[in-house]
């Protein structure tokens, strides 16, 4: 199957030339497809696509004009947003605006006629217009070659700039832009053309917001220049009968090609056999006359070729669009020269220009279809796994799933930047979207082939904005799609990557698999139309395996592939790798999930409640005790009963100890790390555990509790008894401090001595009691001890003591200090910037998806966005 890259569609079937259609009359969706049927006669595709580097440059060519035909035609035609304007052969500018499609109920390109207007140049054709949105002006050339004037107007509407400000430019062959600025302006803010006039003098035309001026730059004498295309220093212009090359820095022009014999005439002659021809082809290189050539003039590549010289060609990276002069239009491959595709245009039409610009947007139907978001509930019916969508129980928010796909409507459109003008229409070429071309491949199981066409696309045209956007969803759909496919072949790992390059949502993976199915019973989960149909075909993972071993084995193994002993053994291996291949996704899919400290919305916790709590099965069967270790030490959304359950049968007893601390279940948490301690629940991930024990007692403020399990632990480790009991000075006392010195006075001395340091020291206890009996503590100290050793003994402790004391009201001082700090820049900001409403409808300016969260992000240029949006801009769009 061979790839093509674009669709024609028919922007405006017929163009409002005569005064019969007045302005603001919009062309219905009949009239549209009405007029689609006129333009197409067949099409024809001849080989494959190619690839190369990324980058697009804006190219065009020269249009067909029969200046002996008195009729009224189209001569130029630019596009800017949604705005089209076409120049007629009679002096007229008409300006038609292509609707929003994202806001229509109908999907085909409707057009509505602003304006039409005469210049006024007594009835010269309109030969180019050149749109500057930057600085909101319009530059149209109007005459006829060397006797042609350049004018200029306001955008969109196209009025006439005062002419002591902007005072029209006569005598001009032609004029160009610099393309390597991709539509900007120069650093001073100022647009600068080349304009090439009569003798082939060459001056600059400065244009900014308020007036525009000419400077002579280059002296004439030559033949006149009739086509230029300028990119950075260097401008490649053709005269009537040689390509050159002009360099503006050292102001140098050097002959690079002659296409025309010498004794033929001038084109202002009317007599030529071959219009010159030039289009920016990439950074370093233009295209004449089939030639790609250096900055220097220096031929590269190979030479293209046509069955007829071109009437016009423009340049689509990685592509070159030729109209002929048989009414064809033939797409070669820029990388290896070859042609890919071919239009055929019905001669009515009668093609006469190409234009390559910013071009318009067109909404691809088969596109919304297939990335159009669905609900796909997940519920169980007497022990069967079914699929329905709404269903009363988890019944999918509708709303939601309406701003969804007004999203995706608004991505689902292509651009289509070389417009094609007939003699009373306009058609436009549009990029063929990844999906359209990659789906049929995936439906003939040829995966490698369609992921490494749809990678090399869309690194070749990558842009950023809406297209950037769309080109994400085609490639998760197309991802999501190679990994169902690889699953329901059983090659486990390579659905792996699908599933994580195609951010799949790990419910849809969880559902195939029997026993966790009910983590997502009655989850709504939106999924893209053609990812919902293929999961409905595959079943659950032992209808995969069962498939592929019949599939496999059947009719060679008796008595079937069921029953033998040897597919049993295998489909056992299977579903045992479908499950290392689920944790291994689920685990890589949670820690993207949590990762970056962004708050989690509601879709990511129902989907952390069934990840998790797969994960913690799947954990404990395989014997992985780090990562569910892990997993139960930090947030998590473990169900208590059914992960109690699994923890017990498995006998990961520090596990299930770490599920009870995360729900808070002290009293098991304690009795559980006791029985660990006393061997009677052996498990040897419990490591320092009678620390643990004492640091998590001193942290609960039941009393009861702490001294039921702080009594035991004082028997096991006195100090780290004690320690217990030693707390903030400022709060006050858990247990009666009567109480816990008996206790530690039926232990040992260490303990009751730190005990009594904490009531003395610290806490400036006054009672008399406390102090005798520290006092008979010391009184201990060996008779060998010198009172100089002593006291420098108690100097350093009280030293220590009071170090730390002055050390943490240092301590406190900084940090109110740096509190006042952040207020103060918090208010200097409040009263720069105003408050910041942030409405129900508001879309993050990076995902598009809605803010809906009191923590989000203010770029410097206004931009609302997520938290997380703006701490990773290249982040993963959320289903």
């Amino acid at each position: 199957m061979s790839i093509t890259p674009f669709d024609l569609h028919s922007l405006i079937p017929i163009v409002a030339l005569e005064d019969s259609q007045p302005a603001n009359s919009p062309q219905s969706p009949a009239q549209q497809q009405q007029g689609m049927t006129t333009f197409l006669r067949r099409s024809d595709n001849r080989g494959t696509s190619g690839t190369g580097t990324v980058g697009v440059r804006l190219a065009g060519g020269i249009g067909r004009a029969n200046r002996e035909n008195p009729r009224v035609t189209i001569d130029c035609v630019e596009t800017w947003n949604n705005n089209i304007y076409i120049g007629t052969s009679d002096g007229n500018l008409l300006h038609y605006v292509l609707e929003d499609l994202a806001l229509q109920d109908t999907n085909l390109p409707r057009t509505r006629l602003i304006s039409k207007r005469n210049l006024g140049f007594k009835q010269k054709f309109i030969e180019r217009i050149l749109l500057l949105p930057r600085i909101r002006k319009a530059v149209i050339l109007c005459g006829k070659y060397q006797n042609s004037t350049l004018s200029l107007y306001s955008l969109p509407d196209m009025t006439p700039l005062p002419p002591n400000a902007f005072p029209q430019v006569k005598d001009v062959t032609c004029f160009c832009q610099n393309l390597a600025l991709e539509g900007a302006v120069d650093k001073d803010g100022f647009v600068r053309l080349c304009v090439m006039k009569k003798r082939a003098a060459i001056n600059f035309l400065t244009i900014s917001l308020d007036r525009a001026t000419e400077e002579p730059y280059l002296p004439g004498g030559g033949p006149e220049i009739y086509v230029a295309y300028r990119f950075g220093r260097y401008v490649c212009v053709a005269d009537f009968q040689d390509y050159k090359m002009i360099d503006l820095k050292d102001k140098k022009m050097v002959t690079i090609a002659t296409y025309n014999d010498r004794s033929q005439k001038r084109m202002s002659n009317h007599v030529t056999s071959i219009r010159p021809l030039i289009a920016v082809a990439t950074d370093r290189e233009f295209l004449t006359l089939g030639q790609f050539v250096t900055f220097s003039g220096e031929p590269t590549r190979g030479v293209l070729t046509w069955p007829s010289f071109p009437r016009a060609i423009g340049v689509e990276f990685p592509y070159v669009v030729a109209l002929l002069q048989n009414d064809s239009i033939e797409i070669h491959d820029l990388i290896n020269q070859k042609p890919v595709q071919i239009f055929q245009i019905n001669p009515s039409v009668e093609p006469r220009t190409i234009s390559r610009g910013s071009g318009v947007r067109l909404l691809v139907t088969e596109l919304l279809q297939k990335l159009s978001w669905v609900p796909l509930t997940l519920h169980k019916d007497n022990g069967e796994s079914t699929k329905t969508e709404g269903t009363k129980k988890g019944q999918p928010d509708g709303a939601m799933e309406r701003e969804k796909n007004k999203i995706i409507k608004k991505i689902s459109t292509v651009p289509a930047q070389v417009i094609l003008g007939g003699k009373d229409s306009i058609m436009a070429l549009a990029n063929k979207p990844i999906i359209v071309q990659v789906d049929q491949l995936l439906d003939a199981h040829r995966v490698e082939e369609a992921l490494n066409w749809a990678e090399n696309h869309s690194r070749d045209n990558a842009a950023p904005d809406m297209h950037d956007a769309r080109m994400q969803h085609e490639l998760f759909y197309t991802y999501q799609r190679a990994g169902l496919i690889f699953l329901g072949e059983t090659l486990f790992d390579d659905a792996l990557q699908m599933f994580e390059k195609g951010h799949i949502d790990p419910r849809l993976i969880i559902h195939l698999f029997k026993d966790f199915q009910e983590f997502v019973d009655d989850d709504s989960i939106y999924v893209y139309r053609g990812v919902k149909d293929l999961v409905e075909r595959l079943g659950t993972i032992e209808d995969i395996v069962s498939h592929s071993l019949s599939k496999n084995y059947d009719p060679h193994i008796k008595p079937n592939a069921s029953t033998a002993p040897e597919t049993q053994e295998l489909r056992r291996t299977l579903i045992f790798n479908s499950k290392v291949i689920l944790q291994k996704f689920l685990a890589k899919d949670r820690a993207n999930r949590t990762s970056g400290h962004r708050p989690l919305n509601n879709v990511d916790k129902k989907i952390l409640k069934a990840v998790d709590n797969v994960l913690v099965k799947l954990y404990a069967e395989s014997n992985s005790r780090e990562p569910l270790n892990a997993l139960l030490e930090n947030e998590n959304f473990c169900l208590l009963e059914w992960c109690e359950q699994v923890l017990l049968d498995t006998k990961k007893f520090y596990a299930l100890s770490l599920l009870y601390k995360n729900h808070e279940k002290w009293r098991k948490t304690l009795d559980t790390w006791q029985r660990i301690l006393t061997d009677e629940l052996p498990d040897n991930d419990f490591q320092n555990g009678l620390k643990r024990m004492g640091d998590l007692l001193s942290q609960l403020d039941d009393a009861d509790l702490v001294w039921e399990y702080a009594s035991w632990v004082m028997l096991k480790d006195e100090v780290i008894g004690a320690k217990i009991f030693i707390r903030d000075p400022r709060k006050p006392l858990l247990v009666e401090p009567t109480k816990v010195i008996n206790g530690l006075r039926a232990v040992g001395q260490d303990g009751l001595k730190l005990y009594l340091e904490y009531l003395v020291i610290q806490r400036r206890s006054k009672d008399k009691a406390h102090q005798m009996e520290l006092a008979e503590i010391l009184a201990l100290l060996p008779d060998v001890w010198s009172v100089e050793m002593l006291q420098k003994f108690l100097v350093r402790s009280l030293r220590l003591s009071h170090h730390e004391y002055r050390e943490e009201q240092i301590l406190k001082g900084i940090s109110r200090g740096e509190n006042t700090l952040v207020k103060h820049e918090l208010f200097k900001a409040r009263e720069e910037i105003g408050p910041i409403v942030i409405t129900t409808n508001l879309s993050c300016a990076i995902c598009q998806n809605l803010i809906s969260d009191s923590v989000f992000i203010r770029q410097p240029n206004s931009d609302i966005v997520h938290l997380h949006c703006g701490q990773n801009p290249g982040a993963r769009a959320e289903n």
